[in-house]
């Protein structure tokens, strides 16, 4: 879908690499020619993307009339496009694409698996989950999501493309596992009052993983009690 979009534009800023084979990846800009520009609704079969947007943002509307919104620092992940009737996209988008070929990738991704210590990747549960998303998945809302940005930013354009070719087989992996939303403090025995109160802080400590943060900033901060100041030190 983007990367027939991407492919037919002219006079945009648009990187093509071939990564490993069956994987290419697009590191692009838009440049503001267009104004929410169509995108094609078309996808080769067994042919999936991942899509780590920097800028800009994609709505996706389904035939139910559901919408998907794809936002700055959150990643598309589209396996099927039946259940699309438009896609469009604000003209300032920007991001990385990385477009897999699932049979001629296959071996290379095996490869990959293998130098992450022999990773076996259950794609039965991705595929799950997949479907339960009608093959549309933003992914957001994690530590994984937003310490993979904070280190995007950090890199030459070349080293990014091949860290999302890297954070795509990680996805996968954490789908695969069920790993990738940790429901640890959804599991807290505590009055609603102060589980929203956690989930605050732990959301603001996953956007600022790139920071030095103490208990007694974020008690500070969010004018935490000392009690619950010792409470989180145990």
């Amino acid at each position: 879908m983007l990367t027939e979009f991407l492919k037919s534009i002219r006079g945009e800023k648009a990187l093509w690499e071939t990564i490993i084979t069956g994987v290419d990846v697009c590191n692009f800009r838009l440049q503001g020619n267009t104004k929410d520009p169509f995108i094609p609704i078309s996808l080769q079969p067994l042919h999936f993307e991942v899509f780590f947007c920097f800028a800009g943002h994609v709505v996706l509307k389904q035939q139910w009339n559901r919408v998907v919104v794809v936002r700055k620092q959150e990643i598309l992940l589209l396996s099927e496009v039946s259940s699309l009737y438009s896609v469009a996209c604000t003209a300032d988008l920007a991001g990385i694409l990385v477009s897999v070929d699932a049979t001629t990738a296959k071996e290379s991704l095996y490869s990959l698996c293998r130098m992450m210590g022999d990773l076996k990747l259950n794609t039965f549960e991705v595929k799950k989950y997949m479907d339960k998303q009608d093959g549309c998945a933003v992914i957001h809302g994690s530590s994984w999501v937003f310490s993979t940005f904070s280190e995007i930013v950090k890199m030459e354009d070349f080293q990014k493309s091949r860290y999302c070719v890297w954070k795509s087989v990680e996805l996968l992996f954490l789908l695969s596992t069920g790993t990738l939303y940790p429901k640890d403090k959804d599991n807290l025995k505590i009055s609603k009052v102060i589980r929203e109160e956690i989930n605050e802080i732990c959301n603001y400590m996953e956007m600022h993983l790139d920071e030095k943060i103490t208990i007694d900033y974020l008690c500070h901060k969010f004018y935490a009690n000392c009690k619950f100041k010792l409470d989180t030190q145990r």
